[in-house]
């Protein structure tokens, strides 16, 4: 993929599509596919996807019942 006119980088680095695609919310599967069209590297990007969800389930709830405790 070509950058932006007036951006002085001719092409996204791979490691700079891995980053993006890791924060990227959206489902592991398609961002990976994404990630292919984007010669990122898929399996660092589904991990990455994949650790994301685990956090959110894990601690958002706990998050939440902190909260409620001081509300």
């Amino acid at each position: 993929p070509q950058s932006a006119p007036g951006n002085p980088c001719k092409k996204k680095s791979p490691l700079r599509s891995v980053a993006d695609f890791s924060c990227a919310p959206g489902g592991a599967s398609d961002l990976a596919l994404l990630a292919i069209d984007y010669n990122a590297n898929a399996a660092i990007v589904s991990l990455m996807q994949t650790f994301r969800m685990v956090m959110v389930i894990t601690f958002y709830p706990t998050a939440i019942a902190i909260v409620n405790h001081f509300l």
